[in-house]
């Protein structure tokens, strides 16, 4: 979620005007005026500092990691974000693995669409705390810190799952598990867990510029070619685990 769209969720829950905001903000010692909050709110300016996003919240009553988080994410590296995303989406994946048989339908959808629109910075602060979220920070050897008013991000470490299908056998089988490697950067020949359309399927990976081509070992499944966007990079397997 962009800081624009979440400062203007934070400003839509309170009473309070654009140049109200701005006069209690210069109160509480950080100037501010109302065409500055407007900018702001319009996606006009770029994430303020940290003290300008903490003072905002704390006059909206509001969480004031949330928007710290996001101004650091909105000015991050895109490889960054996009590593915590495949980050976020592997640990949905994981949840909504172990959830679904459990529950009727409805319900598991409703779990998914909650997963779905949580924002980044949510899910990095639960992983920072190790809260509610199953990932541990210290098992995936992350390393998270802000400097310079960017987001610095180091991730290694292995997340596990289930393999459903035999489309890269015989390396890879079904029911085998394979432990994923989250990074912020793959290459040709690695092989990848990828999100199509809610699916997702395992296949070595070739970039061919704005396009990337996956492809299964089993000739019985079909090589294809996607756009970058239409696709999401979980995690490169980096071990695989055979029931004997």
């Amino acid at each position: 979620m962009p800081y624009y769209k979440m400062l203007n969720e934070i400003v839509a829950k309170t009473s309070y005007s654009q140049e109200e905001i701005a006069n209690k903000c210069t109160e509480l010692g950080v100037p501010m005026s109302k065409s500055y909050m407007n900018k702001l709110l319009n996606n006009k300016l770029s994430a303020p500092k940290e003290e300008i996003s903490r003072a905002i919240a704390k006059v909206c009553n509001a969480d004031e990691r949330l928007l710290v988080m996001e101004g650091y994410i909105d000015k991050a590296p895109k490889e960054v974000s996009e590593a915590f995303n495949s980050l976020r989406n592997m640990q949905t994946l994981v949840v909504l693995n172990t959830l679904e048989n459990r529950m009727d339908n409805k319900t598991f959808e409703e779990f998914r669409e909650l997963f779905e629109k949580e924002p980044l910075a949510k899910f990095i602060i639960d992983l920072i705390e190790n809260g509610n979220n199953a990932v541990d920070i210290k098992q995936m050897g992350m390393e998270i810190k802000a400097e310079n008013e960017n987001l610095i991000m180091n991730i290694g470490g292995e997340l596990g799952i289930k393999v459903e299908d035999n489309s890269m056998y015989p390396l890879i089988k079904k029911n085998d598990e394979i432990k994923l490697l989250i990074s912020d950067r793959y290459v040709n020949g690695d092989i990848l867990l990828i999100n199509i359309n809610d699916n997702t399927v395992i296949r070595q990976a070739v970039f061919l510029g704005n396009d990337i081509e996956l492809i299964p070992l089993n000739k019985e499944y079909e090589t294809k070619t996607y756009k970058k966007e239409e696709i999401k990079i979980l995690g490169k397997v980096q071990k695989i685990i055979t029931e004997i």
